[in-house]
């Protein structure tokens, strides 16, 4: 089984830090916890298994998250149908349809 992956938001003066277990040094700072913690669950999720350990101002251990690695089947084709731009087209394209259809009817 992979070894766990663990990150922890911690306080870092007035800032938040987010750092690896055993890392010297933060692997990326924020200006609120809230954003340290979307940073830390988004390095997470890309090194799952991994947990994110969330720290208070005091320091002491608020909550945890867990990401387990999930097996997925994305093929090239899933992950560029699935981009922003491709999606837009796609929702325009189905209003226009409808629309064309709505002042069509007799």
């Amino acid at each position: 089984m992979a070894e766990r992956t663990v990150y922890h938001v911690v306080p870092n003066g007035e800032e938040w830090a987010v750092k690896k277990q055993g890392a010297a040094q933060a692997s990326r700072v924020a200006a609120t916890q809230k954003e340290a913690i979307g940073y830390a669950e988004a390095f997470a999720r890309k090194q799952a298994p991994s947990r994110v350990i969330i720290h208070g101002e005091d320091g002491l251990i608020e909550a945890q998250h867990s990401f387990d690695s999930v097996a997925r089947d994305e093929g090239p084709w899933t992950t560029l149908l699935t981009t922003p731009p491709v999606l837009t087209g796609l929702a325009l394209a189905l209003a226009a349809t409808g629309l064309f259809w709505f002042l069509r009817r007799d």
